[in-house]
């Protein structure tokens, strides 16, 4: 191996460069392409926002999602079968549902999500009352339709955003 081939061996194995596509030229030779692997770190406002649901006193389905999510940083996505391996695998849609919502995940595949490295939604411009808010009326109300008055019957849960603040 030439020096510069152990250079490439030693960078790929460090994560540094991927190997990217590898073609026959006509002559018989093989040629790999590579890649430089940048990876960013994640914004401000991604761990903020993961901290924030990770110690949410108000729901346990924020608490769940962030902290799957803040054990999950290093790798960079969150499966199904993390899910699994918690027991709370029926809760997977819905937690990534409204993580997608929030920002901080994407799709890559019906059962992997990537973290985004930033917020990927309007919600990034929220007070953090306002995520709360949203945060517990997705909680009651999931994806569904409802109305005021479903809300004054929640009193409970909704009774900590004064109105005033709503207009």
């Amino acid at each position: 191996m030439t020096s510069w081939a152990n250079l490439v061996n030693k960078m790929k194995l460090a994560g540094i460069i991927g190997l990217g596509e590898i073609f026959t030229t006509e002559d018989g030779r093989r040629i790999a392409l590579y890649r430089l692997n940048i990876i960013e770190d994640y914004s401000p406002d991604v761990i903020r926002m993961i901290d924030l649901l990770a110690t949410s006193k108000l729901s346990i389905k924020d608490k769940r999602i962030g902290t799957m999510l803040k054990n999950k940083l290093d790798a960079g996505c969150v499966c199904l079968e993390d899910y699994r391996l918690m027991g709370e695998d029926s809760k997977w849609a819905s937690d990534m549902k409204f993580a997608v919502l929030l920002g901080l995940v994407s799709k890559k595949t019906p059962k992997e999500y990537t973290i985004n490295r930033k917020l990927q939604s309007g919600f990034s411009h929220m007070d953090s009352w306002q995520r709360s808010f949203s945060s517990a009326v997705y909680e009651q109300f999931g994806q569904g339709s409802f109305t005021t008055d479903m809300m004054s019957y929640e009193r409970g849960l909704f009774a900590q955003y004064p109105q005033r603040r709503w207009s």
